[in-house]
């Protein structure tokens, strides 16, 4: 069964639920993985940029320590640019993307969760930003319109089941694995 060894979350914004933070630390606990947060300033900054960076780092730096993971990076981005956090991701090469939705419901992934899981070529998770009872983890592999990218597909798949699998089960829910 693949381990995980480096695990990338995606910080939420103040008013927003941390629920990809639970799980990224509660799976970095288990495996022994790589923890990296990743957080982002605003674009537009009311009260002066110094400042924001300072409080940025600082819940940063209480977020790591309240993973409880061994190991955990921090990384503050100048913007919340979507194509830099994919770059980031890709940089990184983390075996999990971690990120929780802005809202409730199946299309509330906001900016950033669509562009990972548009362009990120990493496996992404997005969760409800509310704790949920134990439910269902969908697992699916988009074999793409191009021969090569069916190829990929078909060698992406197999290891997939595993790390879904350890997914599920950290997550305490179901697994349905859709693949080509």
């Amino acid at each position: 069964m693949p381990a995980l060894r480096r695990l990338l979350a995606v910080v939420p914004g103040p008013d927003e639920r941390p629920a990809a933070l639970l799980l990224a630390g509660r799976l970095a606990r288990a495996s022994g993985a790589d923890l990296t947060l990743v957080d982002a300033l605003p674009a537009r900054s009311p009260g002066g940029r110094t400042r924001l960076e300072r409080a940025s780092q600082a819940r940063l730096q209480r977020l790591a320590e309240a993973s409880g993971a061994q190991r955990v990076a921090r990384l503050l981005l100048p913007d919340d640019d979507p194509a830099r956090l994919v770059r980031v991701v890709g940089a990184g090469r983390p075996d999990l993307v971690l990120k929780t939705a802005y809202a409730e419901g199946p299309l509330a992934f906001g900016t950033l969760g669509f562009a990972l899981l548009r362009d990120c070529r990493r496996p992404v998770l997005v969760l409800q930003p509310r704790p949920a009872p134990p439910g269902r983890l969908l697992a699916a592999l988009d074999p793409g319109e191009r021969v090569a990218e069916r190829a990929l597909a078909r060698r992406v798949a197999p290891p997939l089941g595993p790390t879904a699998e350890r997914l599920a089960s950290a997550a305490r829910c179901s697994l349905l694995l859709v693949g080509p």
